[in-house]
């Protein structure tokens, strides 16, 4: 990550502001699409299936199963 600090960077921090923030966002908004029709259709399957390949290669369906403590505690919180 690089930090911009406004003060002592600000043509830097200029450019970054300039840039355009939705270049290339269609594809995103169609891939995000596409994962989540594919979400809907194959379920928990799908869910870990895409979690593995972009997050957290280790996750097993077990996985996603949050135990009722953790629950009861966020919505103590």
């Amino acid at each position: 990550m690089r930090i911009l600090d406004a003060a002592t960077q600000p043509e830097a921090v200029r450019e970054l502001l300039a840039r355009d923030v939705f270049a290339g966002s269609e594809e995103q908004a169609r891939d995000a699409a596409r994962i989540v029709a594919e979400v809907r259709a194959r379920g928990d399957e799908a869910l870990v299936e895409l979690t593995q390949r972009f997050d957290s290669p280790a996750l097993t369906a077990a996985g996603l199963r949050v135990p009722t403590a953790a629950l009861e505690a966020a919505r103590e919180a």
